[in-house]
């Protein structure tokens, strides 16, 4: 069956960054999460069934600590 995959770009409160990785790191359906210097502080990448809703998951991201969510789910392109 084939998976449904998303990245997830986050901001976070200063000095909240580890604190954040490591609960999303330990959740269900977060497969990586990394800490990033720029205008987003942290990225994570989701997968799920083919019934896995992205947007959904923005519930389970919005812990304390965490601001803007943004939400890019990954598409097959044939070029």
């Amino acid at each position: 069956m084939k998976m449904k995959e998303c990245y997830a770009l986050l901001t976070v409160e200063a000095g909240k960054e580890r604190q954040i990785l490591d609960k999303l790191r330990s959740m269900e359906g977060i497969e990586s999460a990394y800490i990033l210097f720029g205008e987003y502080d942290i990225i994570a990448k989701m997968k799920g069934e083919k019934d896995f809703d992205a947007y959904k998951c923005r519930d389970k991201l919005a812990i304390d600590g965490v601001g803007i969510i943004k939400i890019f789910e990954v598409i097959d392109v044939v070029v």
